[in-house]
């Protein structure tokens, strides 16, 4: 293994969450395995996170990091980890989730079975939706498959628990858009799925639920604001080896948010390889456009 035979890195992106943190640490603190080390980065916060991170880095049974930089955003957070790993699996866990007290054996456990496989580039456990039995969303059995692929057939659209490989994603990168601080985990889900499979296990390992200050809560503002990176994904989606009824979806959403960014649409849709899915669902898009949507 590599880092001084540490499996496991989880890392904790966040941004004025100290009362959030408690909780996670917690759940960390309680793990029946330590082979793992805790990497937080502080994306600028300006309340107590800073202060409660270097107080538990004395005290935690496990290694813990900090990492202080601006408030950049997640997904660019997310850029300065990919190359600083040096465990085999990575975990990213948000400030206002917690992990299963089992949760890195169970992780272990299952990594043992597959970690000769050179194919696999996660494992995916499902979520608990504010407890231990019930998931945000079921996996029915234990399957093979290529996530992004697997989950749009199923029509299975929902948070999961990635574990990723962590030499599988150390080259990928978020392109980066000035001034924008959002970027879902979309394009890393889409990428890896091109070149690897997952494993799909029918246990909870994390356990959240959306809280008011969080990202998902706030998807739709989130998208409009930082409207490139929304664009840029989108634009993933409207390729091909995408079902189409998900493809027209996802079109209307190209088309709303260009509609409602600073974008000249004209100049967007004549650049667009996909004219065609851009033209049926511009109505569509045009109708929703007229709803005012609180973006400040």
């Amino acid at each position: 293994m590599m880092s001084g035979n540490k499996l496991l890195t989880i890392v904790t992106i966040t941004f004025n969450r100290q009362k959030e943190l408690v909780g996670l640490y917690n759940s960390l603190r309680h793990q029946t395995s330590y082979n793992f080390k805790w990497l937080v980065l502080d994306d600028g916060s300006d309340d107590k996170t800073v202060d409660y991170i270097i107080k538990v880095k004395q005290e935690a049974p496990f290694q813990v990091k900090l990492i202080k930089n601006k408030n950049i955003g997640k997904y660019k957070e997310m850029n300065k980890v990919f190359p600083i790993i040096d465990t085999e699996l990575l975990l990213f866990l948000d400030s206002d989730d917690y992990l299963i007290d089992d949760g890195v054996e169970m992780i272990q456990e299952k990594w043992e079975q597959y970690q000769n496989d050179s194919n696999i580039g996660s494992l995916i456990f499902e979520r608990g939706n504010g407890n231990d039995k019930d998931p945000f969303y079921k996996i029915s059995q234990e399957i093979i498959s290529h996530r992004y692929y697997y989950l749009i057939k199923n029509k299975q659209y929902g948070d999961y628990s990635d574990v990723f490989v962590t030499k599988h994603i150390k080259s990928y990168r978020f392109p980066e858009f000035s001034g924008e601080k959002f970027m879902s985990e979309g394009p890393l889900y889409y990428w890896l799925s091109q070149k690897y499979k997952s494993i799909f296990i029918p246990n909870i390992l994390t356990i959240g639920a959306y809280q008011t200050g969080g990202l998902t809560r706030n998807i739709r503002k989130n998208q409009i604001n930082n409207y490139q990176g929304t664009l840029y994904e989108t634009n993933l989606y409207l390729n091909k080896d995408t079902p189409f009824l998900f493809r027209i979806k996802k079109a209307i959403l190209f088309n709303y948010v260009t509609l409602k960014s600073p974008q000249n649409y004209r100049k967007v849709f004549l650049h667009s390889e996909h004219k065609f899915l851009l033209c049926i669902s511009l109505l569509p898009a045009y109708l929703l456009s007229l709803k005012k949507i609180d973006v400040s």
